[in-house]
Parts: C-alpha cells; structure tokens; sequence
C-alpha cells in the first residue's frame, strides 16, 4: 500500500494532470482550472492548541494538498488516494476539512491580535473581524481499488434509520463526498492529459485479452509513456512482472513501452508453462515407469 500511495502522489503532483483531474471529473472536461493557477501547498494539516504554557500539536498528513484559483476565486483541494474501500470516509473526510478551516481561522486570529485591529466585543471574541473570509476546501477521493466503491459517499448514510427518515433530514446536513471510482468511471474521454489512458488501462487490466487489445489500439500513446505513468500502472495493476521489466522497456526517445512489456510477459508466461509442461511430463514418465 505504500508503494501504491507514492506512486500515486508522484503522479498527480503533475500540476497538468491535477488540472486536468478536476475538470473531468467536476466539469465534464471543460477547461475551468488552468494548470498555471495549481501549486503545491504543505500535505501536513497542523493543529496548535495553546492553554497556558502548555501548547499541544496534531498533525495529520494529506496525501496531495493544493491551491486552486478558480474564476477568480481561490480554493484549496486536498487530494486522497485509496487502494482500498474506507467505511468512515465521509467522517475522514469532515475531520480534515475541518483542521483546514481551523488553520486558517487560528491563522486570521493571529493576524488580527499582531495588528490589534480587532473592535471589542464579538470580533475579539472571535478573533475575526466581521469582513473576513476564509477560503473554502475540496476533497476528492481518487479510489484505485477493484472492487466497486460500496461505502458511503455522504455522511448522512452513516447515520442508520436516521438516514430512512424523511423528517430526520430535514435536520441533519447530508455533507456528501466526492469519490472518483477509477475502475468504473464511464468518462474517461474527459481527460486530456494520460489520465485518460490510465484510466482505460486499469479498467482492463483484470481480462489479459481485453488489455493487450486496448494497448494496441493505442500503441502510438502507450509506447512512450511516462515514468512515473509507467510506474503508476504497474503498481496499480498489482504486477510484479511489469515493474521489473521497467529497465527493459525504455524507449529511444525517453519514455517507456508499455506494449513491449506486456509482449515480453506473455512470451516470458509462454516459456514458462512450457518448461513445466516438459516437467511435468517427464514426472508422468518416471512415475509410469517406475
């Protein structure tokens, strides 16, 4: 799993992939994030709690955190990659949203009391004015895993009959999340970067017949590939045998070969069945002869 969450963080740090991530998924490919208007913020959500003399810390690690400057506005997205289902997403997810909000709230806070420009009464209270704004958090799940993704993707399912009454949610906030099921994401067309082909290849990747014809049909792309696209295949198509035929498979031009890596396992399985068929034979003849 750690391999699976390094690759996978190296791979969209690609501030163009990032881009590119949001707008499939959130804008049917429209190009409404520029990958110029991406950078790279700290992965570490710190919360400082000071009473006294006695300050504690909490440290969560994202896997990819980001600004985002969207129509003008600025965002932030927090990027969580999963190999495997996680039943308590949704409450995950609010936990990390609201450490974000937090930071930013205490960071405000200490703005304020330096300047001291803070009326009294509810803003130092609060240790915000009344025109200051924070700005707001995604969170998109990007799930690799096989299996179809069955947990909950808002919070309000997690609540049991809660969840069955009409009356009851009218109440509670929904707070749904945003998970792209990778394996079953019907448009991957809405990519423009390599992601496209990740996707389409890992929707295969399960029927060997299906995959090689897939490649095929897109030789020219799947010939040179990136490294760290290269990487991210292999590791999440749980194949061994690719990943070290990465030395083997580099191309002229820098990439990597994906359709010659696939050859070379089939013709490396078809040399292997027949050295255990003539094993296996000759075990057959020397238990008939005996």
């Amino acid at each position: 799993m750690q391999a699976q969450n390094a690759v996978s963080i190296e791979y969209f740090k690609n501030s163009k992939r990032f881009a590119d991530l949001l707008n499939g998924y959130f804008f049917n490919g429209d190009e409404v994030v520029h990958w110029e208007s991406v950078w790279e913020r700290d992965p570490v959500l710190q919360k400082i709690k000071r009473k006294g003399t006695k300050v504690t810390t909490k440290a969560n690690i994202v896997d990819l955190f980001c600004n985002v400057a969207i129509d003008g506005c600025r965002i932030g997205v927090i990027l969580q990659n999963q190999t495997k289902i996680h039943y308590a997403m949704p409450i995950r997810a609010m936990n990390e949203e609201a450490e974000a909000y937090y930071s930013q709230w205490k960071g405000l806070e200490k703005e304020h009391r330096e300047k001291k420009n803070l009326k009294d009464g509810a803003e130092f209270l609060s240790g915000m004015s009344r025109s200051d704004s924070i700005n707001p958090l995604l969170i998109l799940i990007v799930y690799f895993g096989e299996e179809k993704w069955d947990a909950a993707r808002s919070m309000h399912k997690l609540f049991g009959k809660v969840a069955e009454s009409e009356k009851m949610q009218r109440i509670f906030t929904k707070y749904p999340i945003h998970v792209l099921d990778i394996r079953r994401f019907d448009n991957a067309d809405n990519f423009n970067t390599d992601l496209k082909w990740v996707i389409g290849f890992l929707q295969k990747a399960q029927n060997r017949n299906k995959l090689q014809k897939y490649v095929m049909e897109n030789k020219e792309v799947f010939e040179n590939l990136a490294e760290d696209t290269y990487n991210l295949l292999a590791v999440m198509a749980r194949s061994p045998m690719l990943e070290e035929l990465k030395d083997d498979v580099k191309n002229l031009k820098g990439g990597w070969n994906m359709c010659k890596a696939l050859d070379d396992m089939v013709k490396d399985g078809e040399r292997r069945g027949k050295r255990l068929g003539k094993k296996s034979d000759q075990q057959i003849k020397s238990f008939t002869a005996g």
